[in-house]
């Protein structure tokens, strides 16, 4: 009896995939030959109704009505011409991914087999921010469907939203090994080298791309990030250059132009970014962008009224595609500090092993980066990148819900495992075994996690004038997250409820966290890099004095400044803003606001 699901598929490409369903249906094709035509056609693209039709059909020619019943049960099934899934799609479309998931839960359970429908409850679970559950339905989808090439794409893009760089990785190679012409699979496969800081291989594949497209503006920006990133900012600084040239309106590219301090921006670069603006057809992300980049531009040009007005606008634009909950943040800050100090015994450090990490947290835009790069100029210490890991396991945990008070019941074993999934995700980021930095802001925020599950941990708390670090972040658009930055009355808000915390801890935990004044070490770097190597428990190395020295990739925006010696450019930079920034003043409650 023929089956008429896909059989073991050859097909790799989707020029191969085109080619196999055009044999199918020539006329002098006969039934027999045409069955696994399109038996291989539908293993890659297991949604394509009118191959599953075309199947059905010669099943039915071919005598073999159990196979043919198989068959239009599939039919009926397919991709959007079943009432279900093309429910489904819409939501998905529209963006909806509670209403698509509410769509398909029952039919997946009916139908558990179906590579359609587990893709498309996957791409529900991935737009609701589900990454592991979206990840677990693709991977099934793959296992009926191993070419499904529309499902391994996007299990690429749930692998890298939930922080699993390396197992994306892998799933892009098989990609690309099926198809190696595909332009995209390679870009996403650079960029993911870049955040895995494998910043020799990513510029390498760069240079393959922008040779293929030289006037991609998107490209040159990309490959620009990696080669500031690898403290190549000259070259950075061109392939910027052309990326506006190349598109004159892109907005990304003025803003990523305009975050180089090693570039003036002058009247014509003005004048350009504002003949950009006059486009009513500009799209609302190129706007924002372009009024942040000539709000640095104006800046630069000591125009501060006409920057700060420029600042205003882009910010009111983010914020409005980026709203903060101020109430969630006050309520996880309540919790946290409750259980803070209803800590019966505080957590002891324990001595560094070989995987502890060093988690340097705080504000944005504080001088964090400044710290990790003086750690990693130390012969016992590396530097990873902001690792979205600590979030995405403390996320996972609140799922079950009372985050973070849960935390009290979690037993050795669970917390064992947590630490252990923590450092089995971040060793795709190190080349080495020992000490290691993860400096991701936020982390503040999930401090009794690190105390449960990290007695080993270093913890250094990189603090910056709050007018500085709040204006700072004010003028910044962040790829993603960090909502609070754009109104100075919700950063003012977010300052304060991160020092409420950081006081909370100092009280209950004397001595666990190690706070870095960023004018202090500015101010006299040796004996601050003394404290803070100290602290974590390596001999001093003078060559953590000259951090610019490090050829370690710095992946934030201040990755061009810490490629400079230690300076005080930026202490003072709200100074010529101050008649402006009352809400911010008000909301840190400085007197006279």
């Amino acid at each position: 009896m023929t089956d008429p699901r896909p059989a073991p598929v050859r097909l790799r490409t989707q020029a191969e995939v085109d080619t196999a369903f055009a044999k199918a249906t020539h006329p002098d094709t006969i039934a027999r030959m045409a069955v696994p035509l399109l038996c291989q056609v539908l293993g890659v693209r297991p949604g394509r109704a009118d191959a599953m039709r075309l199947l059905h059909g010669h099943l039915s020619a071919l005598g073999d009505p159990d196979a043919a019943a198989r068959a239009a049960e599939f039919v009926a099934r397919a991709e959007l011409d079943h009432p279900v899934l093309r429910r489904a799609q819409a939501a998905i479309e529209a963006r909806r991914p509670e209403a698509a998931a509410a769509e398909l839960r029952a039919f997946v359970e009916e139908h558990p087999e179906d590579p359609v429908a587990l893709r498309l409850i996957a791409s529900a679970a991935l737009q609701a921010g589900q990454s592991q559950e979206a990840t677990t339905f693709l991977r099934r989808a793959l296992e009926i469907a191993p070419d499904y090439i529309d499902a391994r794409r996007l299990l690429v893009d749930a692998l890298l939203n939930h922080g699993q760089f390396a197992a994306a990785l892998a799933e892009l190679d098989r990609l690309i090994a099926v198809d190696p012409a595909t332009f995209e699979y390679r870009a996403v496969k650079a960029a993911t080298l870049k955040r895995m800081r494998r910043t020799d291989e990513a510029l390498a594949l760069y240079d393959t791309l922008v040779a293929e497209r030289p006037r991609s503006a998107d490209l040159l920006v990309d490959q620009a990030n990696a080669l500031r990133a690898a403290g190549r900012g000259g070259e950075a600084a061109d392939a910027y250059r052309r990326a506006v040239e190349a598109a004159p309106r892109s907005g990304r590219a003025w803003l990523s132009l305009a975050d180089m301090k090693s570039v003036r921006l002058g009247e014509d670069d003005i004048a350009a970014m504002q003949d950009a603006l006059v486009a009513d057809d500009l799209p609302a992300r190129e706007r924002t962008a372009l009024h942040f980049a000539l709000g640095g531009a104006l800046e630069g040009a000591g125009r501060h009224r006409d920057a700060f007005a420029q600042y205003a606008i882009a910010n009111a634009f983010q914020r409005g595609a980026e709203p903060y909950d101020a109430a969630a943040l006050t309520g996880h800050v309540a919790r946290s500090e409750a259980l803070v100090r209803a800590t019966a015994n505080p957590p002891e450090m324990q001595p560094a092993g070989a995987d502890t990490p060093i988690f340097v947290l705080g504000m944005p835009r504080s001088g964090s980066t400044l710290v990790e790069q003086v750690l990693a100029a130390h012969p016992g210490i590396e530097a990873t990148e902001e690792l979205p890991y600590l979030r995405a396991i403390a996320n996972d945990i609140a799922r079950a819900g009372n985050y973070p008070q849960s935390l009290a019941k979690l037993s050795p074993d669970v917390l064992a495992k947590v630490r252990a999934r923590y450092l089995d995700q971040a060793r795709a980021h190190r080349k080495s075994s020992g000490l290691f930095v993860d400096k991701a802001p936020a982390n503040w925020q999930h401090l009794p996690l690190i105390a449960a599950a990290f007695p080993d941990a270093r913890i250094i708390d990189a603090r910056r004038d709050p007018l500085d670090c709040g204006f700072s972040n004010w003028t910044q658009r962040f790829g993603r997250g960090n909502e609070f930055a754009y109104g100075l009355a919700s950063i003012g808000h977010y300052i304060r409820h991160y020092q409420t915390l950081m006081a909370a801890v100092d009280a209950a935990w004397p001595g666990r966290v190690h706070r870095v004044m960023h004018e202090a070490l500015v101010a006299d770097p040796e004996a601050e890099v003394r404290r803070l190597l100290d602290y974590v428990g390596v001999p001093f190395d003078p060559a953590c004095l000259s951090p610019h020295a490090n050829t370690t990739p710095a992946q934030s925006a201040s990755s061009e400044q810490v490629r400079r010696p230690i300076n005080a450019e930026g202490i003072g930079r709200h100074k010529p803003f101050n008649p402006w920034l009352g809400p911010l003043k008000q909301a840190l409650g400085m007197q006279g606001a």
